[in-house]
């Protein structure tokens, strides 16, 4: 069904959700209405692909402001964990 263009398809409860690449959203929107699926919900949502990568956009933002010269101070409640960064 969704083969073409979804990453994962889950079933559940009678839900079905898709995930899918931003770019393939309109395919898998065109299907939906060919099969005249009923949409509770869609929406475009940004997943991090791996909390790494959040936590490295995390330190990089951080360290951005604590260089900006018109920023005086940076407080944030991050903790930093080792295992984030292998």
């Amino acid at each position: 069904m969704y083969e073409a263009a979804a990453e994962e398809v889950v079933f559940d409860s009678g839900l079905v959700i898709i995930t899918a690449q931003m770019k393939d959203f309109r395919v898998i929107q065109t299907k939906h209405s060919e099969l005249s699926f009923e949409a509770r919900q869609v929406a475009l949502l940004r997943i991090p692909i791996t909390i790494k990568e959040r936590f490295e956009k995390i330190l990089k933002f951080v360290d951005l402001l604590e260089d900006d010269d018109d920023v005086q101070k940076v407080y944030h409640n991050l903790g930093f964990n080792e295992a984030y960064m292998n």
